[in-house]
């Protein structure tokens, strides 16, 4: 039977927020992809990188830690019929925001094992305004930042920006709030101080 993104379990970003000081992030895992190492820059993606992101993901994350995963979980030779037997088992609480690579037919399966869907979505913190995608946005209005993953290896194309592809961020998960403060401290600080966390957006 086929599934619609409908029939998938979509959440509110509102699930996690009240866990920022543990919620983990990561983008583009591309597990079972073998010819992006050759897509990407000689070196970039070392030949055992998929059991490298499952033992630095099991490493890092605790059993209940929120988990955000900004897109592209798998492809090439990972299929969604293959996820209930070959796809690793990972602690966490997985929330995913799909990326280009993430069929309907993957999410649905991911959704099998317990992974919950989000729509691209923003909150409000520190006075900031911190949008979460696959790709990086353009055109950030004043006051807006960005994590996101989809450009591998990449730098942020700005100062706003965050890229929590793999490749950047040693191939493990990385605290958020981390990620946000390093941002805000780069472009200047609190907008305004003890805002919490509240999402603007979203599913």
């Amino acid at each position: 039977m086929s599934v619609s993104r409908s029939d998938l379990p979509w959440v509110r970003p509102s699930r996690f927020l009240d866990h920022l000081g543990r919620l983990w992030v990561i983008s583009d895992t591309h597990w079972g992809h073998r010819r992006l190492r050759e897509v990407l820059a000689p070196g970039v993606r070392p030949a055992h990188v998929d059991a490298l992101m499952v033992q630095r993901w099991w490493e890092t994350v605790e059993l209940d830690d929120p988990v955000l995963h900004l897109g592209d979980v798998f492809m090439g030779d990972l299929a969604a019929a293959d996820v209930p037997d070959r796809f690793p088992t990972l602690p966490g609480r997985i929330f995913l925001v799909p990326g280009n690579h993430d069929g309907t037919d993957k999410l649905a399966a991911l959704a099998a094992v317990g992974w919950l869907m989000l729509e691209p979505f923003a909150f409000e913190y520190q006075g900031w305004t911190v949008r979460f995608s696959h790709q990086p946005l353009e055109d950030l209005a004043e006051g807006e930042l960005n994590v996101h993953g989809h450009i591998h290896q990449n730098p942020p194309p700005t100062p706003r920006h965050f890229n929590a592809s793999v490749e950047r961020i040693d191939y493990r998960p990385v605290l958020l709030k981390h990620a946000i403060d390093q941002l805000i401290e780069a472009n200047g600080g609190p907008r305004q101080w003890g805002a919490q966390p509240t999402a603007q957006r979203g599913r």
